[in-house]
């Protein structure tokens, strides 16, 4: 079996960006279920499988020893990063 390699990641900076990604993601997801948003039966399975995603990310940026740091795989370190910048310019685009 081969062990994947991991990578630093921020928690003390940047899980209240992954955290706000996936409140969006619930919010829109419920916009959708309500009939508030239109959108296909595709669509709403892919909002689902995003918000599945940054549910894990969450967990694994929460799962700091130190508060400060923590450890994630290429893949998740790659859409924690999508979702820092999406976050940021988010708040700026306010």
């Amino acid at each position: 079996m081969q062990k994947s390699r991991l990578y630093p990641f921020s928690t003390q900076k940047h899980a209240h960006d992954i955290e706000f990604a996936l409140n969006r993601a619930h919010n829109t997801m419920h916009d959708m279920e309500i009939g508030e948003m239109q959108s296909t039966p595709k669509e709403y399975k892919a909002v689902c499988r995003h918000c599945d995603e940054l549910e894990d990310l969450l967990s694994a940026v929460l799962d700091s020893r130190d508060g400060k740091v923590c450890w994630l795989t290429g893949k998740q370190l790659s859409l924690a990063r999508e979702m820092v910048a999406w976050a940021y310019q988010q708040r700026n685009s306010a």
